[in-house]
C-alpha cells in the first residue's frame, strides 16, 4: 500500500472512506481493513483521514471533518479510527438489518452470535476460528431485507485484555508480527492469527445462538421461541431508525425462519465438538 492513498470499505450499502498520508498511516489502514473484500462503493460516502506527521511524530485523525485524534500512538488512533469506521457504517446504512452481532461459518451455515457488548461474543468467535469455523466477524452483520443470508465485516477481532489472556491459556495463541495491535484496552487481532482459512463471504444463516459467558457456570444450550429471538435480536439491532417500522417487521421474519438458541457456558472445554 502506498503511504498516501485511500480505501473505500462498503458495507450493508454504506461506504466509509479512509484516506491515509504517510507510512504509519498507511500502515494502521492496511491493518484494519485488508481483510475486508473490496466492492464498488455504495452512494453514501463519509470520509475519515488518518495523517502521519512523521517530522512532529504525530497521528491526526479526522472524522468528517472533526478531529478524532492527535498524538503519538498508532494503537489509540487505531482503535479510534476502527470506531469511527463501524459507526458511520452502521449508521448510514438502509435496506437491510445490521446487527450487533458475531458470526461464524462451516459447511451447515453461518452461526451468528448476537449481542451486546461483554457477552464474550468476540472470545467465543475467537476460540471457535481457531478451531476450525471460518471468521464472519465480530461485531456487525448485515441481513438483507427479504433474505436469510449474512454478510460479515471481517474486521480485526477486538479482544479485551482477559479475553485475550484466556485465550493464550486454552489454545497457545501466538500474536505474531502483522496479526495483532495492543490497543489501551486489548489487542486487535487478526483472523490469520488464529486460522489459516480466509473469511466467509455472504453466508446462508443456519442458527441463532445467543452467548452468555459466566465462570464456572454449566453448559446449556436451549431454544428459543420465535417471541423471545425476536425481542432479543430486536435489542442488537443498531439501524433500526433508518429501517420501515424500525425493522420489527424483518427482525420477525428472521426469527421465523431461523431457529434460535441461548447458550451459556463457563469454560471453552465445555465447547470441544461445539456445531452451533
Amino acid at each position: 500500500m502506498k503511504s498516501d492513498g485511500r480505501t473505500d470499505v462498503s458495507f450493508a450499502g454504506s461506504t466509509v472512506r479512509f484516506e491515509h498520508h504517510g507510512p504509519r498511516a498507511a500502515r494502521i489502514v492496511r491493518f484494519l481493513w485488508r481483510d475486508v473484500p473490496r466492492r464498488r462503493p455504495q452512494p453514501s460516502v463519509f470520509t475519515c483521514r488518518l495523517v502521519d506527521d512523521q517530522p512532529e511524530g504525530v497521528l491526526r485523525l479526522h472524522v468528517g471533518g472533526d478531529p478524532g485524534y492527535e498524538g503519538p500512538s498508532e494503537a489509540v488512533a487505531a482503535a479510534r479510527l476502527l470506531d469511527a469506521g463501524m459507526y458511520h457504517l452502521a449508521d448510514r446504512s438502509r435496506g437491510g438489518l445490521v446487527l450487533h452481532a458475531a458470526g461464524v461459518a462451516n459447511s451447515d451455515g453461518a452461526v451468528l452470535l448476537p449481542g451486546t457488548s461483554g457477552c464474550g461474543k468476540t472470545t467465543l468467535t475467537a476460540w471457535l476460528v481457531s478451531h476450525g469455523w471460518r471468521y464472519l466477524t465480530d461485531e456487525l452483520v448485515f441481513v438483507a431485507s427479504g433474505s436469510s443470508v449474512a454478510q460479515g465485516l471481517a474486521r480485526p477481532l477486538n479482544l479485551k485484555a482477559p479475553a485475550a489472556e484466556a485465550l493464550r491459556r486454552s489454545i497457545g495463541l501466538d500474536a505474531r508480527d502483522g496479526n495483532a495491535l495492543a490497543t489501551p484496552s486489548g489487542v486487535l487481532l487478526r483472523y490469520s492469527a488464529l486460522s489459516t482459512e480466509r473469511p466467509a463471504g455472504p453466508t446462508r444463516i443456519g442458527r441463532l445462538v445467543f452467548p452468555h459467558y459466566a465462570p464456572r457456570a454449566r453448559y446449556a444450550l436451549t431454544p428459543l421461541s420465535p417471541a423471545r429471538a425476536g425481542i432479543r435480536l430486536m435489542g442488537c439491532l443498531i439501524n433500526a431508525r433508518n429501517l420501515e417500522g424500525h425493522g420489527f417487521s424483518e427482525a420477525t421474519r428472521l426469527v421465523r425462519q431461523v431457529p434460535a438458541y441461548e447458550l451459556r457456558y463457563g469454560s471453552f472445554s465445555q465447547l470441544e465438538g461445539w456445531r452451533g
